[in-house]
């Protein structure tokens, strides 16, 4: 066991689940469209939505790649 995991928890495990928690920055950045003026910083922050729901696909597939899951006591 590696300092600081929980029991049963690989590295691996800790990488994907935090992966998949970033996509939670898109309700952020889809509020930020909303609240900014057409521009530049706006165009990003479209991106950012973009690149996040990428992010999500490639998490998974990781995930499936590495053989991520659930672990039962």
């Amino acid at each position: 066991m590696r300092p600081g995991l929980p029991a049963g928890m690989r590295v691996v495990d800790l990488f994907i689940a935090g992966c998949v928690a970033a996509i939670g920055i898109t309700a952020s950045l889809f509020i930020a469209t909303v609240a900014l003026h057409a521009g530049p910083v706006r165009d990003a922050a479209k991106m950012g939505a973009l690149f996040s729901f990428f992010a999500a696909v490639v998490s998974l597939n990781v995930g499936k790649l590495l053989r991520v899951e659930k672990q039962t006591n």
